[in-house]
């Protein structure tokens, strides 16, 4: 007996019935792909997801994205919320969203037909990409329904999710 606890196959075996018992029942490894989440979550790390969890306000979580995608990404409105883009800026009931893991404000480059970024031709800004700050008219959030952005709001995409296709809770990263 004393032998066993000093084997390494015998840990090894019983790490791996833990983690299959743990994984199965109730947690999801995803990867990230993209810079959306910088820097809470990082381009190609691996994060551990909770499953069956109550979605609250600016939990980061993993979600169906469409075309069997997975998106990683902040919740930031809740149901029954009014949400308001003005400028770039984020308004949840009115409020300016006052979160400090949030990077700029959501804006876009202008592209010209060929979908080549255009820049400004004189001026102070000569030479630099057009940048143009969203905005969009305020929706509320109907039951079961949550509005999520990226931290990094700059190259983030934005929306309405449902909970149902909320997959779960980041709870680790590595």
């Amino acid at each position: 007996m004393k032998n066993l606890w000093k084997n390494t196959y015998f840990w090894s075996l019983v790490v791996a019935v833990i983690i299959s018992c743990v994984f199965r029942h109730n947690y999801k490894v995803y990867k990230v792909s993209g810079p959306s989440m910088y820097p809470a979550v990082l381009n190609d790390e691996w994060v551990l997801a909770k499953k069956n969890f109550e979605p609250q306000r600016y939990d980061v979580v993993a979600m169906e994205g469409g075309a069997n995608e997975k998106l990683i990404k902040r919740i930031i409105g809740m149901p029954n919320d009014k949400v308001e883009i003005n400028n770039g800026y984020i308004y949840i009931n009115n409020e300016k969203i006052k979160d400090s893991f949030g990077i700029g404000r959501i804006s876009y480059y202008l592209v010209d037909d060929n979908d080549k970024i255009m820049t400004y031709w004189s001026g102070l800004n000569a030479g630099r990409p057009v940048i143009k700050f969203v905005s969009h008219a305020s929706i509320i959030l109907s039951e079961g329904e949550y509005y999520y952005i990226g931290d990094n709001r700059s190259v983030s995409v934005y929306g309405t999710v449902k909970k149902i296709n909320v997959l779960g809770k980041i709870v680790a990263g590595f």
